[in-house]
């Protein structure tokens, strides 16, 4: 599952992501409760950097069906 980043015009695929969000599109999500990234040696600069910025743009769903 990916998560949309409109402001960044991307996708992101989270090590986690937790969503409760209704939607129609089964391919990504824009409003997570949570998403989670560990880090690596190979890739935390990109997670730490472009990755964050982008999540961080995410509205969070702050509803709970």
């Amino acid at each position: 599952m990916k998560l949309r980043a409109r402001q960044a015009d991307a996708y992101y695929c989270p090590d986690v992501m937790v969503f409760c969000e209704k939607t129609v599109d089964c391919h990504y999500r824009e409003q997570p409760v949570l998403v989670v990234e560990v880090l690596s040696d190979s890739t935390a600069a990109y997670d730490a950097g472009e990755k964050r910025r982008a999540y961080q743009s995410v509205k969070v769903s702050g509803n709970m069906y």
